[in-house]
């Protein structure tokens, strides 16, 4: 009698398809090397095991990344950790041939991506450390550091951070929250000790001069009417409208004196956040604006000139992301706190206002049509 077979009792066994579960192990080249710099930042943080969904998501986003685009310089991942929400940064590119300690060329700007992403990380971790202490405690920021590593020798960079949830959608923007980000902006100017802050670095750090400053740390933004105005002019270059050009230069120079008389030393030290567009501006519960992402600060010699260039990314944003009516109401409320500051000095006041919208709105120019052009022309022509 032939041997009965039950279940298949008697058959060969056949091996399993081998099931890639975890979903960094579908990553190649670039991808891997990104998540396996990721994953020793998970390990020191013991966020692996705390959090099962981690895993997925930075795979997510490593798989987001465009590694030829340069602004993809971090891979930003939500986390939690001892009760807290958390956001955590990681540096994106990977170099093929990284040498943490070769000289680089600060003349001819010879940094590699991941170089200048480690500059970046950098010094958010460093304005982070120091935003709270000189301004005695008043905060400014909506960031707050939990830990972070700038040293290579330490392992992977990286920075953990607290940031204040958004109260508010950019459907209600309107007049209050222009004023309150123009008020943060001034306490930026008011409330911190910027030269003391800046001189603590560069001790820390062993920065000798001002040039220094600018390679190692910050960025340099226009620290005289000059380098505004040098800055403009190749703003306006760029909208290739002639009469336009001619007619904000113009206008420009109107404000020089107002300018001019504000200027600092050259050891004196206003600060710039320098990257104030609506997404790094946060709005608590109680209506207060607070500024995010330290990424790109820098230091000029002119406390009106740092509110220009901070207060130009704002108001630009508005116009280009928010509906036409709310912009103005947003752009008012701005305008008001900035002219109630100055109100023992409203040419200073005056000055901030037409030359932020004056530069600001040359440079989107071209990126808006209908409504929205007829506005900006009038403010830069009119």
């Amino acid at each position: 009698m032939a041997s009965e077979q039950f279940g298949g009792f008697n058959q060969k066994a056949v091996p399993p398809v081998e099931q890639k579960n975890n979903p960094s192990e579908q990553l190649t080249g670039y991808g891997q090397k990104l998540w396996e710099r990721t994953k020793a930042v998970f390990d020191k943080l013991e966020m692996g095991k705390a959090d099962a969904g981690i895993e997925k998501q930075a795979v997510e986003k490593i798989n987001e990344i465009d590694i030829e685009n340069e602004n993809d310089r971090f891979l930003d991942l939500e986390v939690a950790r001892g009760g807290e929400n958390l956001s955590l940064r990681t540096i994106a590119p990977v170099d093929e041939a990284y040498d943490p300690n070769r000289a680089k060329d600060y003349i001819n700007w010879d940094l590699t991506n991941q170089e200048e992403a480690e500059r970046w990380l950098n010094r958010e971790i460093i304005i982070n450390l120091k935003l709270d202490k000189f301004t005695d405690g008043e905060t400014i920021s909506a960031d707050r550091l939990v830990e972070g590593n700038r040293y290579q020798a330490a392992g992977d960079l990286y920075i953990l951070k607290k940031t204040q949830e958004q109260a508010k959608k950019f459907e209600g923007y309107g007049e209050a929250e222009g004023s309150a980000m123009a008020a943060t902006l001034l306490k930026l100017q008011t409330k911190l000790r910027a030269t003391e802050m800046i001189q603590e670095i560069m001790s820390e750090e062993k920065i000798a001069d001002k040039t220094e400053l600018e390679q190692l740390v910050f960025e340099d933004y226009f620290d005289n009417f000059d380098g505004y105005l040098e800055n403009s002019e190749n703003i306006l270059e760029d909208t290739g409208d002639e009469r336009l050009k001619a007619v904000v230069s113009a206008k420009m120079q109107i404000f020089r004196p107002a300018i001019e008389a504000g200027q600092l030393a050259d050891d004196d030290y206003a600060f710039v956040h320098g990257n104030a567009n609506l997404d790094n501006i946060k709005y608590a519960e109680d209506g207060q604006a607070y500024l995010s992402d330290w990424q790109r600060p820098g230091e000029t010699n002119n406390h009106e000139l740092a509110l220009v260039y901070d207060l130009g990314d704002a108001l630009k944003d508005a116009v280009l992301r928010l509906d036409l009516a709310q912009a103005q109401a947003y752009i008012g409320g701005a305008e008001g706190e900035i002219m109630e500051h100055y109100r023992d000095n409203p040419a200073a006041g005056e000055a901030v206002i037409k030359l932020t919208k004056l530069r600001a709105f040359a440079m989107i120019i071209n990126d808006v049509s209908d409504e929205k052009e007829a506005y900006l022309r009038k403010e830069l022509l009119g």
